[in-house]
């Protein structure tokens, strides 16, 4: 008979180890994202130990190792520390702190590496030390690693990955974590301003939790942190913010797009990516306008009435848009949608039509025609927001 194993673990299950009378207690917790690993990382060492016993009971091993000699010295300090006593606590963490050698590069992969992690992983499966525990941080994990999978048996897996795929839920995510920490901070993030932050930000969230410290200072007694605060003293990702180029375009404010497109390609943007920024508001501004036509969307009210609307659109509607997200235009955040939409009324039906056969145009001219990229996206973008 199977015997089923631990479900892998999200932050969000809320699980806090018991510190007395337990066995060992494994966790590795891992992604993309260091400031929350970090800070799981601590919460769950804190459970682990009695109330002011950590400056005795942990233990902390820096994992990095560029070559096989640095590996091996971590190696020797991890299962020194794991396999000693202590004279001073009765319960004991081991922290092996922003480890590599779990991922997938050279060092990680080398033969003398595997071998460590082999005699690793029967250590923790024969049982570690009475009281003894071991909390695992790192970025890259490579989950065929045979240690993986005795962590995803034995204790606890939680991840904080970043999916390329499904950059709506990775948005998501970091928008509830600036809310969250504004509000620790006292401060209450408008919604526009929270998703200029997350752009700003790549959803990091180190750089949204520094941003917004210096923001409350900022704003000062105001409780409110608005988006013209965001762009006053926010520090953008290098590329800069890239919405501000489709948001232009649904404006049709042909100097602010120019303005803004030479702003994007002097700060680093590639013009093709550029163009494929653009063709979703397009299309976007395109099907808004079909359905103020076929009479199931309003366009002009507040937030909080499109918001409505959109959740009562017919089932066709949804039934005859593509299931996969990146191309769903209506599979964005409302806001951002909301946002968008004054622009569907700035446009023609026609004239949209047109401007997606002109930046199909486009996209054909970028990769053909030899002429420099940058002139034929910035041609088009005239061609589109110009007024007959």
């Amino acid at each position: 008979m199977a015997v089923p194993r631990k479900k892998k673990m999200s932050p969000e299950d809320g699980e806090t180890p018991k510190t007395t009378a337990r066995a060992q207690a494994l966790f590795l917790i891992h992604g993309d994202d260091d400031y929350l690993v970090t800070q799981e990382a601590r919460r769950i060492i804190e459970s682990l130990l009695p109330k002011g016993a950590a400056e005795f009971g942990l233990e902390t091993v820096e994992g990095p190792a560029c070559n096989g000699d640095e590996a091996t010295a971590v190696f020797a300090k991890l299962f020194e520390s794991l396999q000693s006593g202590s004279f001073f606590a009765t319960e004991r963490v081991v922290w092996w702190r922003d480890t590599n050698l779990l991922g997938t590069d050279q060092t990680a992969m080398s033969k003398a590496v595997s071998e460590f992690l082999l005699h690793l992983n029967e250590l923790l499966k024969k049982g570690l030390p009475s009281g003894v525990s071991l909390v695992i941080t790192a970025a890259d994990v490579d989950g065929r690693k045979a240690i993986v999978k005795t962590f995803d048996a034995l204790g606890r897996v939680v991840v904080f990955k970043s999916d390329p795929y499904k950059p709506k839920e990775t948005e998501a995510r970091a928008l509830a974590f600036a809310h969250a920490t504004a509000s620790k901070l006292g401060k209450r993030l408008e919604e526009d301003a929270a998703l200029l932050l997350v752009e700003m930000s790549d959803a990091d969230s180190r750089t949204i939790l520094s941003e917004l410290e210096k923001l409350a200072a900022y704003v000062g007694e105001t409780e409110a942190i608005r988006e013209e605060d965001v762009r006053e003293v926010g520090s953008a990702r290098p590329g800069g913010v890239v919405w501000e180029l489709p948001d232009a375009v649904g404006e049709r404010n042909l100097g602010k797009v120019l303005a803004v497109f030479d702003k994007l390609v002097f700060m680093g943007e590639k013009p093709e990516a550029l163009l494929f920024y653009v063709i979703p508001r397009i299309r976007l501004l395109f099907l808004l306008g079909v359905l103020v036509e076929k009479k199931v969307l309003r366009l002009g009210g507040d937030y909080n009435s499109f918001a409505s609307q959109m959740k009562e659109l017919p089932e066709w509607v949804s039934g005859s848009l593509p299931q996969d997200k990146k191309l769903n235009p209506l599979a964005g955040h409302p806001y951002v949608i909301w946002k968008a939409s004054s622009g569907a009324a700035r446009y023609t039906r026609a004239e949209l039509q047109q401007a997606l056969e002109t930046l199909l145009e486009c996209n054909e001219q970028m990769f053909s025609s030899g002429s420099p990229k940058c002139d034929v996206l910035k041609n088009a973008l005239v061609r589109i927001c110009a007024k007959g």
